[in-house]
């Protein structure tokens, strides 16, 4: 578990280990650190996309916001859009500048619809995953204290 202080420096201050990723497992680990913590919940959660951690953090930390890593979804667009890298050399710079430069959420609407239309995203599969949670990894609060999981 890494923390996340209110000057946005990660400070690693716990592990553990499960024998499979399965939500129950993620259930049980998240509850036993947060025994482990006296119940002091975080304000956010930042994990990466595998797909048992929306549930997880909604069962073990219901109030909590729960977000995306931006570094994941980073290393992943190349993964998945691995054509659109090949046949426009310029999705990397526009996808990175409507991420890293947008200031306003109407910016980044604007910027996010148009590599949708430009690249022909609408029936992505992956894309439209985070897209689901383009928002909450792009535009997120920090607060007291966050944790990445």
């Amino acid at each position: 578990f890494t923390w996340v202080n209110h000057h946005q420096q990660s400070i690693c201050f716990g592990c553990g280990m499960v024998g499979v990723e399965t939500e129950k497992s993620f259930v049980w680990l998240l509850s036993t650190w947060l025994e482990a913590i006296l119940g002091a919940y975080p304000k956010t959660v930042i994990t990466d996309q595998d797909t048992a951690f929306p549930n997880v953090i909604s069962i073990v930390f219901p109030t909590v916001n729960h977000h995306y890593c931006m570094w994941h979804i980073e290393k992943k667009v190349s993964e998945y859009l691995n054509y659109i890298y090949h046949e426009h050399s310029e999705f990397k710079n526009q996808f990175g500048k409507c991420i890293h430069q947008s200031i306003t959420v109407e910016e980044f609407e604007s910027d996010w619809e148009v590599m949708i239309d430009k690249y022909g995203l609408q029936d992505n599969k992956w894309w439209e995953k985070i897209n689901m949670f383009s928002f909450s990894w792009v535009f997120y609060d920090l607060g007291t204290w966050s944790i990445a999981i």
